[in-house]
């Protein structure tokens, strides 16, 4: 059930995440060696080098690559549970890279980050920034005479960010 509704393909990020850690915990009941750390000797010596880690089946099940089931996982694992209720029925529901910001940050700081990232206001300021000007790269946002206006297709972000890198 859980692999047909990832696959459907209708359901948001935070709710694709959330399956994906349910197939998870039940992946691992039913394969215990998937989650043991592996490489191609202790495979061999242990017997259960056919069998596939969690990342690769889904992978493999979901035409999705290892590594947005990485991320998938560190959504659903690592947003408190107060703070997916506060996203549920906004915007940010459906929008990963806003989520895995939300993912990487302290649990502490995870819901003010939400609510900035909710009204369009960037988590990532740089003070070295004049407060009338602020980019946030995440969003492809800018904040211009008091309002956050959306970058310009063309405006290269990996050259500005290595200038803001370097403030």
């Amino acid at each position: 059930e859980i692999d047909e509704n990832i696959i459907r393909r209708d359901l948001t990020a935070l709710e694709r995440a959330e399956q994906l850690k349910r197939r998870k915990e039940i992946y691992e009941k039913l394969y215990p060696h998937s989650k043991e750390s592996r490489n191609q000797y202790t495979a061999k010596r242990n017997n259960f080098a056919e069998q596939k880690t969690f990342t690769e089946d889904t992978a493999q099940k979901t035409g999705k690559s290892q590594r947005s089931i990485q991320q998938d996982i560190q959504i659903a694992n690592n947003i408190s549970d107060d703070v997916k209720e506060e996203i549920k029925g906004t915007g940010l529901e459906n929008k990963k890279t806003a989520l895995l910001t939300i993912a990487k940050a302290p649990a502490e700081e995870q819901k003010e980050i939400a609510e900035q990232l909710k009204i369009g206001a960037s988590p990532i300021q740089n003070k070295e920034l004049n407060p009338a000007y602020k980019v946030d790269f995440v969003l492809r946002k800018v904040f211009v005479d008091e309002a956050w206006l959306d970058l310009p297709p063309n405006y290269d972000i990996a050259e500005q960010q290595k200038i803001a890198d370097c403030l």
